[in-house]
């Protein structure tokens, strides 16, 4: 006879899902800042690559979750834009990898920047205990989402998902990468 699954308290959802608004505001804050320079799912390819390094198309597909050869399309306007370059993958020339380019490298950096100050802002106005108290719950709240080993806990966005995360909100003032 199996356990009955436990069921979230109505408290405790609604008060991760009004965390989850802000957080998600703040990160399409910063999609929309920078989509005159790339769409959010070439935006999330640089991430991808600044957080794991030079990366495969295979990997790339995976993280998009789409067919190698659009992700290959998706990767070949990135290069032809200047925010990656080829990389030779070993000594078979038909294998490659993706790497960030300078310009690529700025353009995230801002981009996570801009996300750390106003994430930061917002903590600036809790007190020691609930700083430490947030800390923890988020870490266990990521750990929860990664039960049983699956990565991202099954939950990362497919291209169109987040295409609707800048359509979604209200259009902001592009501002430039700094330099």
């Amino acid at each position: 006879m199996g356990s009955a699954k436990k069921q979230p308290d109505d408290d405790v959802l609604g008060s991760t899902l009004r965390a989850a608004d802000v957080l998600l505001r703040v990160v399409a804050r910063t999609v929309i800042a920078v989509e005159h320079l790339v769409t959010g799912p070439q935006l999330r390819v640089l991430v991808l690559i600044f957080r794991d390094g030079p990366t495969t198309p295979s990997a790339v597909a995976t993280e998009l979750n789409v067919h190698a050869s659009n992700a290959t399309r998706v990767c070949s306007r990135l290069e032809r834009a200047g925010f990656i370059s080829r990389l030779p993958a070993g000594s078979d020339r038909r294998l490659r990898r993706f790497d960030l380019t300078a310009t690529g490298r700025e353009l995230v950096r801002g981009v996570m920047t801009e996300r750390r100050e106003a994430i930061g802002r917002i903590i600036e106005h809790l007190s020691e205990s609930e700083s430490v108290q947030l800390r923890s719950a988020l870490d266990t709240f990521a750990r929860a989402a990664n039960i049983g080993g699956e990565g991202d806990g099954g939950f990362t966005l497919t291209a169109a998902e987040a295409t609707t995360v800048t359509e979604a909100l209200p259009p902001q003032k592009p501002t430039k990468p700094t330099r």
